[in-house]
């Protein structure tokens, strides 16, 4: 029969290590070159990106005839943004402000709907003097426990009515510092 040779068991595992060591040398050899070209690529669209990039210098508007007309992608965004927030909530009636006009603080700028409210006031006036009534007949002839308890009943009514109040122009407020409000750019 066929006997290998005494060194060929100290050769194999040498080959395959060399095999291997020059698999991952092309292998990593391979990986650099595909890099580089994919680097190149980048830094080619990045100059084509600042090359294609537009300044554009804006200019105050003249009246005159109109000599070209261009058009330009963007956003337009407001320099400083202010939150209004109203004493009460309901439904806005009439705004007395335009766009572009400059407020000043306290200025009124918009009035609400009083909607039920009124009535709601003019039935807690109602309560309380009825409340009120009811209190000088205890006076004039009850008990201590009776006039407090009339008394209790004219104090929640005047809450109530404290606490139902008519909505005022004056209610929407503006912050504290003056602000224009611009018309957005039509861009």
């Amino acid at each position: 029969m066929f006997a290998p040779p005494p060194n060929f068991f100290r050769v194999k595992p040498l080959m395959i290590a060399g095999t291997i060591l020059l698999a991952l040398a092309i292998a990593f050899a391979g990986r650099t070159f595909i890099a580089s070209q994919q680097g190149t690529d980048a830094q080619s669209r990045a100059q084509t990106n600042r090359a294609s990039a537009v300044i554009v210098q804006t200019a105050p508007a003249n009246v005159g005839p109109i000599s070209s007309v261009y058009g330009y992608a963007g956003q337009v965004q407001a320099a400083q943004q202010v939150s209004v927030v109203p004493r009460t909530s309901g439904i806005v009636k009439d705004i007395l402000v335009d766009v572009g006009q400059t407020v000043r603080q306290g200025q009124v700028i918009a009035t609400l709907d009083p909607g039920a409210l009124p009535q709601q006031v003019e039935q807690a006036r109602a309560n309380l003097l009825s409340a009120n009534v009811k209190l000088q007949q205890v006076r004039t002839g009850a008990r201590p426990e009776d006039i407090a308890a009339a008394q209790a009943q004219v104090d929640q009514a005047v809450a109530r009515l404290s606490g139902l109040r008519t909505p005022r122009s004056e209610d929407v407020a503006l912050p504290r510092q003056p602000w224009t409000r611009r018309p957005p750019d039509s861009t």
